[in-house]
């Protein structure tokens, strides 16, 4: 499978527009299935390991950042429940 993406956020040394990123990666989406056009992990199949790694801090951020927003915006009771 290849890879869609174009490369920088630019077009002919101009910024792209977040509206024009946005519509872009949301063709890719309607065109592939994947998000942003990305249909191949090139890192899982040349390092597997460092993928991983990667992976799982990716992950316990996001946990962590769940957990942290619970604390913030919930009331006694849900901290509790979950």
């Amino acid at each position: 499978m290849t890879q869609l993406r174009s490369g920088p956020a630019t077009t002919s040394g101009t910024p792209i527009k977040f509206r024009e990123m946005l519509e872009q990666s949301e063709s890719r989406l309607a065109e592939t299935g994947c998000y942003d056009g990305i249909t191949d992990l090139a890192l899982k199949a040349e390092d597997p390991l460092k993928y991983e790694s990667l992976h799982t801090r990716l992950r316990s951020t996001v946990v962590s950042a769940r957990e942290t927003s619970k604390r913030i915006s919930a009331s006694p009771g849900i901290r509790e429940v979950g």
